[in-house]
């Protein structure tokens, strides 16, 4: 009888160990000193995990349930940090918006493996800087500084190892990627830098070996897609192949080709691959639109299978198609922080002006108010005329009272008719009332030279 009970005790306690299911919540909380906006986004993969607000105190906290292993990161206002999130981390961050990473802890479960990608993040930072007065060594002496740097961050990742046996390969694979890759990509800049430095003439030729490491590096790793330091090392590795077969020739239409193709040949994952060529042919509309030709569009349009991205473009194309390079600037009605209607024909009339389009949403960005109030001070001759869309109607909380110069699109102004896109468009009237550029970004970097060409056209 005794083995009876004996065996329903064993049954009832393997029924209960299976009924409690193992906890794969993680808590993430803080405070945000200075905060830019009233929430903190957990992120992966552009895609949002989970919005917490703050409280009053500028504190916040949640936890988030079904989290899996990973790469994520956290994001306030415009700026954002990586965090690798196991089940049951407990993880509590503090940081100063005025200096964001340089100021940002880490506390709890899981601070550790997290700090550790934070400083590695801040050195790398830092020396990237440092590296560029080192482009002008020769060769030998370039690796020697490659492999000191080499030699510190990897004692930060050992002295992890020595404390902690817990930890996964998952994240070993990501802390050794936060060491490699930022190093590797100072290589692959190395021969075009090191040209520029020196004024030479011709591509540097570097030894047999210098490259040695690509034959165990993986342009394809799917885990590392998302992360920027991987991201900036395949992409100046790209950028390198195309600089050597153009002949020691960059940003040239030739160049552009050649890169396009190769990154539709060496890069497999899907994700990175359309990363990549969302990436280059954005930036040639916005900067050499005249670089797509019908060979380009091409291979785009073959490799690329990311729907949204070929949506976006070829509404990108069809904006800039309706508003043609010197065409009189269409009228159009706007309202000034007032309420009163004014064209923007006669507010532009005899001026050269800068015409940007702003959701509402987003007028209060710290980054684009300070881009706008810098190139208004550098670029005194150009009136730089805000145009904000708001589809909850006019309300003078739509503008930004650090910025002059803002008027409103009423639901049924035709100036809705140049904001088909996410992006924030910027058009550029010459003081003829033509237009000199049809879709510009005020953040690009091509900017102030077509600020430049308006101005002495």
């Amino acid at each position: 009888m005794k083995y009876f009970y004996f065996f329903i005790l064993i049954g009832i306690l393997f029924i209960g160990c299976k009924t409690q299911p193992e906890d794969t919540s993680i808590y993430i909380g803080g405070e945000i000193v200075n905060p830019k906006s009233d929430v903190v986004l957990l992120m992966q993969k552009d895609k949002i995990i989970d919005s917490i607000p703050l409280k009053k105190n500028n504190t916040f906290g949640k936890r988030i349930s079904e989290i899996k292993p990973g790469l994520y990161y956290f994001k306030h206002a415009y700026e954002f940090q990586y965090l690798y999130l196991e089940p049951q981390d407990s993880i509590h961050l503090r940081l100063n918006t005025w200096d964001f990473d340089e100021t940002l802890v880490f506390e709890g479960k899981g601070a550790a493996k997290n700090e550790l990608l934070l400083n590695l993040f801040l050195e790398n930072e830092k020396e990237e800087t440092i590296f560029y007065s080192y482009f002008s060594l020769p060769e030998n002496e370039f690796l020697n500084k490659i492999d000191e740097a080499n030699t510190r961050h990897t004692e930060l990742l050992t002295n992890l190892v020595e404390t902690d046996n817990t930890l996964s390969k998952q994240y070993l694979h990501l802390a050794e990627a936060a060491i490699k890759y930022p190093l590797l990509r100072l290589k692959e800049l190395y021969p075009y830098y090191h040209k520029k430095t020196l004024g030479l003439d011709s591509v540097v030729k570097v030894s047999s070996n210098f490259y040695s490491y690509r034959k165990h590096t993986n342009l394809n790793d799917s885990f590392l897609s998302e992360y920027y330091a991987y991201q900036n090392f395949v992409s100046a590795h790209l950028y390198n192949l195309a600089y050597h077969e153009n002949n020691g020739k960059i940003f040239d239409k030739n160049f552009s080709a050649k890169l396009i193709q190769i990154i539709a040949n060496k890069i497999k994952t899907p994700d990175l691959k359309n990363r990549f060529l969302r990436r280059e042919i954005n930036y040639l509309f916005f900067s050499k639109p005249d670089f797509i030709d019908a060979e380009y569009l091409k291979i785009f349009y073959k490799n690329c299978t990311d729907s949204t991205t070929i949506n976006n473009f070829n509404q990108l194309k069809k904006d800039r198609e309706a508003l043609p390079i010197n065409n009189h600037f269409p009228n159009f009605m706007i309202q000034s922080t007032q309420g009163e209607t004014s064209e923007i024909e006669k507010v532009i009339l005899n001026k050269n002006a800068v015409i940007y389009f702003c959701s509402a949403k987003n007028i209060f960005d710290e980054y684009l108010v300070k881009r706008i109030q810098f190139l208004k001070n550098k670029y005194p001759q150009i009136t730089f005329i805000g145009l904000i869309y708001n589809d909850s109607g006019f309300s003078k909380s739509c503008f930004n009272s650090k910025i002059k110069e803002q008027y409103y699109l009423a639901a049924d102004s035709d100036g809705y008719n140049f904001i088909s896109t996410n992006y924030t468009r910027t058009i550029l009237v010459d003081s003829n009332g033509n237009v000199a550029n049809s879709f510009t970004l005020l953040t690009g970097n091509q900017i102030e030279k077509q600020l430049y060409k308006l101005i002495k056209p």
